[in-house]
């Protein structure tokens, strides 16, 4: 037929390569649509040639809209941006494209050699130990010798390693250490005796306060350091006793030797050898009855405090 005679599209259907087609047939293949540009047998369609235009591409969908046996035509997109709903599928498949031509070599081999701008791996780092004249690189063993730190079997572990050692190239160990520290700081804490809680002996009372100045009746220690404040009132002896013994003192308070002090009329002091706080007349050269400090029924106070050195 003469072309110019044809003044539209004829829809042929699927192509077939014995069937005769003119100018303007339009034929089905492989999922587009092809048109004759000029009378054709045996040329098989394709997107432009001689006598074939592609016409329409991507076939027909499926009922379900299902599009994955459809061919589709695209070109790269320029730039990287994300896909979006409501885009063409040439247009979606094109920002894909770009992201994969976009990646590096790497991305696919996972080589480290297929890396650029890699860094640069230093050489080994020579070291040397506090003890040792050389340096080293490659595996370096560090052992409390070449670092001149003290060997785990110089550490003293217990505080009497530590008061038996007279060697210098030892050291204390912190935990042992910590125990001797909280013991010092127990012995240093302070510690109350008092003569409020004691059995007094001989017709002894307490006199709490004898003047406004007096403290009350206490010894007070710190470490082995103690101070004994007290006030006593005395009755009449009438046994043939020279010394009167007052109270006793208990071993935490007791003195490491005699301590006594001494007046115009008494002495007063402890004996370590029984604890005993004791008082007498001021001549103990005569030893009287104590009924001559103190008469027949009338009392005696005396007072005094001092330090001394606890026997513990």
């Amino acid at each position: 037929m003469n072309d110019a005679g044809r003044i539209g599209f004829v829809i042929k259907g699927d192509y077939v390569d014995t069937d005769t087609y003119d100018f303007l047939d339009v034929v089905f293949y492989n999922d587009a649509s092809y048109v004759a540009k000029k009378l054709t047998l045996g040329n098989t369609p394709v997107r432009s040639s001689e006598h074939w235009q592609i016409f329409a591409e991507g076939g027909s969908l499926a009922d379900n809209g299902d599009i994955s046996n459809t061919t589709i035509t695209f070109n790269q997109a320029t730039s990287r941006v994300n896909v979006a709903s409501g885009e063409k599928v040439s247009i979606f498949a094109g920002k894909v494209k770009k992201f994969f031509a976009d990646l590096k070599n790497v991305a696919f081999t996972g080589s480290y050699n297929d890396l650029s701008n890699k860094p640069t791996i230093p050489a080994a780092v020579a070291v040397k130990g506090n003890a040792e004249s050389q340096y080293r690189t490659g595996n370096v063993n560090l052992t409390p010798a070449n670092i001149g730190a003290v060997a785990t079997s110089k550490v003293l572990s217990t505080e009497e390693q530590i008061n038996a050692n007279t060697d210098t190239t030892y050291v204390a160990g912190a935990t042992a250490v910590k125990a001797m520290v909280g013991e010092i700081n127990s012995n240093l804490s302070e510690q109350i005796y008092d003569f409020e809680t004691s059995t007094f002996l001989n017709n002894i009372t307490y006199v709490t306060r004898l003047s406004e100045w007096y403290p009350k009746n206490k010894i007070y220690k710190i470490g082995r350091i103690c101070w004994m404040s007290l006030g006593i009132k005395t009755q009449n002896v009438t046994e043939n006793g020279k010394i009167l013994n007052v109270a006793t003192i208990p071993d935490a308070f007791a003195p490491i030797a005699v301590v006594s002090k001494r007046s115009s009329d008494y002495m007063i002091g402890i004996y370590p050898g029984n604890n005993l706080l004791y008082a007498s007349e001021r001549d103990v050269t005569k030893f009287p009855n104590w009924s001559d400090v103190a008469g027949e029924g009338e009392e005696e106070f005396i007072e005094f405090n001092f330090v001394y050195f606890s026997k513990i």
